[in-house]
């Protein structure tokens, strides 16, 4: 073999790696606070999670996701992921991510379960006037530092960035 043809690929540096890491991490835990906040549902986190920004959001498990929700405790979670296990053929609801729900292999069927799991109200409408009238505006998503009462009003960049994100998924959903 030549000299040449054993050339190595760059190995990104650990302060990269780690950099990389506390953004995924910071993502994470912005969507988390929108959904805590009632800014976003989780239906509408796994979608941002199905595109190119929003990859480190497949981290985060179901369980996470779904105690998150104002009004949600752990007896109500459980038992959703249970049903979400039983209904998907899941041995165990420790391991359900976001990632396993959108794998691909599976054709969108704990997709489908994740829906029927989660929109299970179907007593009432979604809103006043459902299905003849428009559906009630989403505001945009607040800034991390205003969700902590933070009262400095500089954000870095990655801050800056996902608020931007969060923003623009919701101007698409109206």
């Amino acid at each position: 073999m030549s000299p040449q043809a054993l050339t190595r690929t760059p190995v990104p540096s650990r302060t990269h790696a780690n950099a990389a890491l506390a953004t995924a991490r910071r993502t994470r835990a912005q969507w988390l606070l929108a959904v805590t906040a009632g800014q976003v549902t989780p239906t509408e986190v796994i979608a941002q999670a199905a595109t190119a920004p929003g990859r480190p959001l497949l981290a985060l498990t179901l369980r996470q996701l779904v105690i998150a929700q104002p009004g949600w405790g752990v007896r109500r979670t459980e038992a959703a992921l249970a049903k979400l296990a039983s209904f998907s053929q899941a041995t165990t609801t420790r391991r359900m991510n976001i990632s396993w729900l959108l794998d691909p292999r599976c054709a969108g069927s704990r997709y489908i379960a994740w829906c029927d799991v989660m929109h299970t109200r179907r007593d009432r409408a979604p809103w006043p006037g459902f299905p003849f009238t428009a559906g009630p505006a989403i505001t945009a998503h607040p800034t991390v530092a205003s969700l902590m009462g933070a009262t400095t009003t500089s954000t870095s960049d990655a801050d800056q960035i996902n608020a931007d994100q969060i923003s623009t998924h919701q101007q698409g959903t109206n």
